[in-house]
C-alpha cells in the first residue's frame, strides 16, 4: 500500500443527528426540512477538502438490536423515538451518499462504531492512514498511530482531530482509556449508568492513576470514603458499562480496492444538490481531474458562454488546487492599455476573443455594437465594477447579450469614453433591457452621465418573488432554473486574504465571466416570466418592482448629508454618559468587570448577585437582551448595563461610524435599498442601515439630528403613514368595529380599550390604552397571555380574559386568523392584496414550536407586506410626479412607513400636499389612510407640518 493512502471513514448516524442538533431547521421552498442533510453534506465535502483522502467509506447503524441489548434491555431504552422531523432525512442523506458512489457498510446486530473499529484496525494493520469523521467522541477509543478522530466541537464549523496527543490533552488518558471514565461516569445518551455521582474530571483522574476500571478495583483501599463505598457497591455496574461502551470487532472485511477514489457522476449530483436548494454547495462538488476550479473561464458549455459542463464520471477527489492554474491562451488581442487596430471600413464582424465571446474595444467597434442592439430591441446586460457597492466603483466594462448572437464586451478600465457610444441604445425606452440586479447597472451609469432606460426584466427581483430566496445570486438561479453552473465575477475575485481585485484579472476572465452573468440573464428572463405568470405575480412584478428600481436608485444617487462636527460632539457627549454608567455598574456591583464581556456579566448577575432566570449555556450564562429585560425589575444595575449596551452600540454604529461613510465625491452618505431582502416585502436599507436607528429614544433622536440639509434654505420633509398595518388589518378581516373606529376617526386604541374593558369611551384611563395598544399592534404578531402579561404587569389569568375579550369584540380579526391558518397549510403560502406570496414551508411542521412561528408569520405577513407594497406604489408615484413637474426637491429615504424629502423653501407646501395626496391614496382600502407630515432642519428636530387637506376621498 502506497504510503499516501489515506482512508476516511464516515460515520453516518452520529454526524446526521450531530448535525440536526446543530443546525436551525432549514427547508426548501416546497417545505422539505433540510437541516441535518445539509450539515452532514457540508461536513463530509469539508473533510474531503481538507484531509484529501485516497479512499472512503460510510457506516450506518441498522435498525435491529445488538448484542449490547440482549446484555443489557435498558440499553438506549431512554432515548425517545427519532424525531419526525428527522426521519424523513435519512432517505436524503442515503441520496447523498449513494450519488457521491460511497461504499456502506452496515450489518444487523452491530453498530456502527463497532464496523468503524474493525474497519479502521484492518487498514491500521495495512499501515494505512485512517480519520473518521464522526458526530460524537465514542470512537476516541479507537485513535492510535495510525487512525485519528475528525470531529465537530459546538456548531459543524468548529473541527477538532483527534490524535493520540489531543486525547490526552482533553482527557489525560491513553485513548483505549476513555472507554474506563465513559465506564465510570455514565453515557446518558447510551443509557449507561455509570458510578453515581462520578463525573468526568473524577473518572479521569482515577483512570489516570489506576490505568482502568479493573485496576481501580483491584485498589479499592487506597480509596477513602463515598468513592470508596460507591464503587464497591456499582462495581458489578461499572464492569458491564466497560463491556458496553467497549467497540468489538464485526465480521466484515475492508476492501480497499472497492473504497478506493470512487468515481462519481457530477451531473447526478448537482441535480441532487439542486433538488434540496444546496446552491452554496454545489461549488464544493470535486470537479474532473485536472481541471481548474474556474474551468468554465476556458471551456464553452452549450448555450450559456462560459458555464461549466456538468455531465463528467469524475473521481471523488479530485479536487483542484485552481488559484495556481493559469487559463489557456487566447487569441491575439490588443494589450491592456493599446488600442486595437481600427478594423477596415466596412468591416462588419466584432472579433472573437474566446469561444462565443466577442470584443467591442474600440470606436468603431462600439458603434457596431450598439447598431446590433438597436437593431435587435433587446439585450441583457452586465456592468463590471471595481466595488459591490455602485457609488464607490470605478466601471470596468460592460458586457451586452443580445437575443440571436452571441455577448459581446466593451473594457472601458483604459478607454471610459466609450461608453458614450452606447449612450443612445442604453438610454432608449424603446430598447428592452435584461439583467440581475439592474440598481447596480443603472447607478454606476448615472456616475458616467448615461441614463438607463428602458428596465424589462431584472432576473434578482423575479426569482425572489417566485421564491421568497433572499438576496438571490445569480450562479445559484442559474443552477436551479438553467442546469448550469455559471462562473461569476465574484467567482474570479474570490473571498478573504486571497481575493483578487476585478481590475487586476486579464481581459479574457472578466469578458467571459461577465458575457456569462449578462447571457445567464437573457436565457432566464422567459423562464421567470411564465413562472411569474402562472403564480399571478407578473402585475405586481411589471407595476410595482420594476418601476420601483429607478427610484430607488435615484434615493441613492441623491445620499443624505451629514453634519460630521454635531457627530464628533455627540461622540464626546456619549463618552462621557458610557463612563459614568461604567462607574455606576461597578459601584452596584462592586468591583470591575468587563461589561462587554457575557461571560463575566453572567457571572456578576447569576453568580455573584443571585439573579433569577439564569439560562446556562456552553460558554456560561446567557445575557441576550430578553433575559435582560425579563430581570429589569430584578436589581438596578441591569437597568444600567441594558442602556450601556444601547449606547454603546448606537455610538459604535452610527456616530463614530458614519464620518467614515461619507462618499468622495459627494461628500454624502450613500445608503442601499434592497428590494430581495425581506420576505414580508419591505425594503431593507444597508451600508450603512439607516432604517434601524431608534426614534423613541432620546439618543436615537439626537443621532437623527446628524442628518441635515444640504443647501442653505431648505427643508427635511418626512411624511409617515398613521397605524398603516391596523388599518390594513381593518380592511382585510372586515370586521365593523374596526373599520367603524376608524371611518369615525377615533383613537383606535382608546375604542379598542372602550370596548374590551367595557367603559364608554371617556372613561378609558392612559393604562386602558396602553394594554388596547399593545394588543392592538401585537395581535398580528401572535401576542401570548404570557407575553402579554410580561409587558403590562398582568397576571397570566388576566390577560388570557382580556386577549378572549378582544377576540369577542372583533370577531372578525378572530375569523381571519383561523382562516389564514387553513389558507396556509392548504396553499403553503400567504398573499399580501396585491399578490406577493410569502412561503410557509414549516406550517406542516410536527415541531409545535416551528408550527407555531410558521402560523404567526402567515398571519402576520399579509398585513406587512401589504404596507409594504403600499408605500412603494407611493414612491413610485411620487417620483413621476416629481419629474413631470420638474421639482428640485428629492427624495432621500424609506424607512419602513416613513418618506424622507430635502426640499427647498419654495416647493415645501406644494411637495408636501402632493406627498399627502399620493400616499393617501395609494391603494384604496375599506378604511382611511392618513399620512402625518413634519418639516425640520435636521431629521432629529422634525415638527408637525400643516397643510390644506387632501383631495383624496
Amino acid at each position: 500500500m502506497p504510503e499516501s493512502a489515506h482512508l476516511m471513514l464516515i460515520d453516518g448516524h452520529a454526524l446526521i443527528y450531530r448535525a440536526f442538533h446543530a443546525l436551525p431547521p432549514l427547508s426548501t421552498t416546497r417545505g422539505e426540512l433540510t437541516n441535518a442533510v445539509f450539515g452532514f453534506t457540508s461536513m463530509v465535502l469539508k473533510a474531503v477538502q481538507e484531509l484529501r483522502p485516497t479512499h472512503m467509506a460510510c457506516t450506518f447503524d441498522r435498525p435491529k438490536p445488538t448484542f449490547r441489548h440482549e446484555e443489557f434491555k435498558e440499553y438506549k431504552a431512554q432515548r425517545p423515538a427519532m424525531p419526525s422531523e428527522l426521519s424523513g432525512q435519512i432517505r436524503r442523506v442515503r441520496q447523498v451518499v449513494d450519488v457521491l458512489r460511497v461504499p456502506v457498510f452496515e450489518l444487523d446486530g452491530y453498530e456502527a462504531d463497532d464496523l468503524l473499529g474493525t474497519l479502521s484496525k484492518q487498514a491500521a494493520a495495512a499501515e494505512v492512514m485512517t480519520t473518521i469523521v464522526t458526530g460524537d467522541l465514542d470512537t476516541l477509543q479507537l485513535v492510535g498511530p495510525f487512525v485519528r478522530v475528525y470531529a465537530p466541537r459546538g456548531r459543524m464549523s468548529d473541527i477538532v482531530v483527534y490524535d493520540v496527543e489531543k486525547v490526552h490533552e482533553r482527557f489525560g488518558v491513553a485513548p483505549i482509556q476513555t472507554i474506563d471514565i465513559k465506564a465510570l461516569k455514565g453515557d446518558p445518551s447510551d443509557n449507561i449508568p455509570g458510578i453515581p455521582g462520578f463525573g468526568e474530571k473524577t473518572a479521569s483522574d482515577l483512570v489516570a492513576r489506576y490505568g482502568s476500571v479493573e485496576g481501580i478495583l483491584d485498589h479499592l483501599d487506597q480509596l477513602k470514603g463515598k468513592q470508596r463505598e460507591l464503587l464497591a457497591e456499582y462495581a458489578d455496574q461499572a464492569r458491564q458499562g466497560k463491556r458496553l461502551v467497549t467497540i468489538v470487532d464485526a465480521p466484515v472485511q475492508l476492501d480497499l480496492d472497492a473504497c478506493r477514489r470512487p468515481d462519481y457522476d457530477r451531473a447526478q449530483a448537482v441535480e441532487l444538490f439542486r433538488e434540496l436548494e444546496f446552491n452554496s454547495l454545489v461549488p464544493r462538488l470535486p470537479r474532473p481531474a485536472g481541471a481548474p476550479a474556474a474551468e468554465a473561464l476556458s471551456e464553452p458549455a452549450g448555450p450559456l458562454y462560459g458555464s461549466a459542463p456538468v455531465a463528467h464520471q469524475v473521481s471523488m477527489f479530485d479536487i483542484a488546487g485552481a488559484a495556481a492554474e493559469v487559463p489557456a491562451a487566447a487569441p491575439e488581442r490588443p494589450l491592456r492599455g493599446e488600442r486595437a487596430e481600427e478594423p477596415a471600413s466596412g468591416d462588419a464582424d466584432l472579433p472573437v476573443i474566446a469561444p462565443g465571446i466577442r470584443l467591442a474595444d474600440t470606436p468603431s467597434r462600439v458603434d457596431l455594437l450598439a447598431q446590433e442592439l438597436r437593431r435587435v430591441g433587446a439585450f441583457s446586460l452586465k456592468l463590471v465594477g471595481t466595488h459591490p457597492l455602485p457609488m464607490e466603483a470605478r466601471l470596468l466594462g460592460l458586457a451586452a447579450a443580445p437575443d440571436g448572437a452571441p455577448p459581446a464586451y466593451v473594457p472601458l478600465a483604459e478607454a471610459p469614453e466609450l461608453a458614450q457610444r452606447l449612450t443612445a441604445v442604453l438610454s432608449d425606452p424603446a430598447v428592452r433591457k435584461a439583467g440581475h440586479d439592474l440598481k447596480y447597472d443603472l447607478l454606476l451609469l448615472r456616475r458616467q452621465g448615461i441614463a438607463l432606460e428602458g428596465i424589462d426584466f431584472d432576473t434578482s427581483i423575479a426569482y425572489f418573488l417566485v421564491s421568497n430566496d433572499r438576496t438571490p445570486n445569480l450562479k445559484d438561479v442559474a443552477l436551479q432554473k438553467l442546469d448550469e453552473e455559471l462562473t461569476t465575477l465574484r467567482d474570479l475575485t474570490g473571498t478573504g486574504a486571497r481575493a483578487v481585485p476585478l481590475a487586476m484579472l486579464p481581459l479574457e476572465q472578466l469578458a467571459q465571466a461577465a458575457c456569462g452573468e449578462a447571457d445567464a440573464a437573457r436565457r432566464l428572463a422567459p423562464l421567470l416570466e411564465q413562472e411569474l405568470r402562472s403564480k399571478a405575480i407578473y402585475q405586481l412584478f411589471k407595476e410595482v418592482e420594476l418601476p420601483l428600481i429607478p427610484v430607488l436608485a435615484e434615493m441613492e444617487f441623491n445620499g443624505v448629508a451629514i453634519d460630521t462636527a454635531f457627530l464628533r460632539k455627540l461622540a464626546g457627549e456619549l463618552d462621557e454618559r458610557l463612563r459614568a454608567l461604567e462607574k455606576d455598574i461597578y459601584l452596584d456591583v462592586g468591583h470591575d468587570f468587563n461589561i462587554g464581556s457575557t461571560q463575566q456579566l453572567g457571572q456578576v448577575l447569576f453568580t455573584e448577585l443571585h439573579l433569577p432566570g439564569g439560562k446556562r449555556t456552553k460558554t456560561g450564562y446567557s445575557t441576550d437582551a430578553s433575559v435582560l429585560e425579563e430581570l429589569s425589575d430584578a436589581h438596578a444595575v441591569v437597568a444600567k448595563v441594558l442602556e450601556w449596551r444601547q449606547l454603546g452600540k448606537l455610538k459604535s454604529t452610527y456616530v463614530d461610524a458614519l464620518p467614515g461613510l461619507l462618499n468622495r465625491e459627494t461628500g454624502r452618505v450613500h445608503t442601499s435599498f434592497n428590494q430581495t431582502t425581506a420576505s414580508t416585502g419591505r425594503l431593507s436599507s444597508s451600508d450603512p442601515n439607516l432604517q434601524n436607528i431608534p426614534i423613541r429614544t432620546d439618543t436615537g433622536l439626537q443621532v437623527r439630528g446628524a442628518f441635515v440639509c444640504s443647501n442653505q434654505g431648505w427643508w427635511l420633509l418626512a411624511a409617515d403613514y398613521s397605524q398603516i398595518e391596523l388599518r390594513i388589518l381593518a380592511h382585510v378581516t372586515n370586521d365593523p368595529n374596526l373599520i367603524g373606529a376608524f371611518e369615525r376617526g377615533e383613537d383606535i386604541h382608546a375604542s379598542t380599550a372602550a370596548f374590551v374593558f367595557k367603559v364608554p369611551l371617556g372613561q378609558v384611563t392612559p393604562d386602558m390604552r396602553r394594554v388596547a395598544k399593545m394588543v392592538n399592534f401585537g395581535i398580528a404578531y401572535g401576542l401570548s397571555d404570557f407575553g402579554l402579561a410580561r409587558g403590562t404587569g398582568m397576571s397570566r389569568q388576566e390577560a388570557a380574559s382580556f386577549i378572549k375579550n378582544y377576540m369577542d369584540t372583533y370577531q372578525g380579526i378572530q375569523r381571519y386568523m383561523q382562516q389564514t391558518r387553513v389558507d396556509a397549510a392548504e396553499l403553503g403560502y400567504v398573499c399580501t392584496l396585491l399578490n406577493r406570496r410569502r412561503y410557509i414551508p414549516d406550517i406542516h411542521a410536527a415541531n409545535y414550536q416551528l408550527r407555531s412561528a410558521a402560523e404567526r408569520m402567515a398571519i402576520n405577513m399579509p398585513i406587512q407586506g401589504t404596507a409594504a407594497d403600499i408605500i412603494k406604489l407611493a414612491m413610485i408615484r411620487l417620483h413621476a410626479d416629481m419629474r413631470t413637474r420638474g421639482m428640485r426637491s428629492r427624495m432621500l429615504l424609506q424607512v419602513h412607513d416613513e418618506l424622507v424629502f430635502e426640499v427647498p423653501e419654495d416647493e415645501l407646501e406644494a411637495l408636501a400636499h402632493l406627498t399627502r395626496e399620493t400616499m393617501e391614496g395609494s391603494l384604496k382600502l375599506a378604511v382611511p389612510l392618513t399620512v402625518e407630515l413634519k418639516k425640520g432642519r435636521t431629521w432629529g428636530e422634525m415638527v408637525p407640518l400643516r397643510v390644506p387637506e387632501s383631495r383624496v376621498a
